[in-house]
């Protein structure tokens, strides 16, 4: 699967607990936007080689005492994208996201985001230009002594079988 990280940034407004009307929760927008971005990933189509898109909230954080309404709030994301999903359909469900969580909390409410890790998904291929090059590479040791031949193949054998593993 592709690998997709994004780190959610919210800023609100303080106020003390006791007149939370007063303040803007971004805590409370922050897990609007998490609620919304997991049921719209559920809903993307499967892959039969490399299955669902899923998402994961590795880190949450926000707040800083009981009593007040808190004002900055963050999460990690980590997305794995299958196959027909890409990076701008995740973005497309975040900036999504955002504008609900404001609809629900507050417009007022500062949220931007920024992209930390973006690998796409790569697809077994028996003609791709990673399964080439390693077939160019064990054609071109033939030239080399058997010692040699012998830890290159052995090198091959195991970065393929990697390779399988993770397809």
């Amino acid at each position: 699967k592709g690998r997709f990280w994004v780190k959610i940034n919210v800023k609100g407004k303080t106020a003390h607990a006791s007149r939370p009307e007063l303040g803007i929760d971004a805590n409370a927008t922050l897990a609007e936007i998490i609620s919304f971005i997991r049921s719209e990933v559920a809903k993307l189509p499967s892959d039969n080689e490399l299955g669902k898109t899923t998402v994961t909230f590795g880190l949450i954080n926000g707040g800083y005492e009981p009593y007040v309404v808190p004002d900055t709030a963050y999460a990690t994301l980590d997305f794995r994208l299958a196959p027909p999903t890409y990076n701008h359909d995740i973005i497309r469900i975040i900036n999504s996201a955002i504008a609900n969580a404001k609809k629900i909390i507050s417009n007022d409410v500062k949220v931007t985001y920024e992209i930390t890790g973006d690998r796409e998904y790569v697809k077994k291929n028996d003609d791709s230009k990673f399964n080439q090059l390693f077939k160019d590479w064990d054609e071109s040791i033939n030239d080399l002594s058997d010692t040699l031949k012998d830890k290159f193949k052995k090198q091959i054998q195991t970065i393929n079988s990697c390779y399988e593993k993770l397809n």
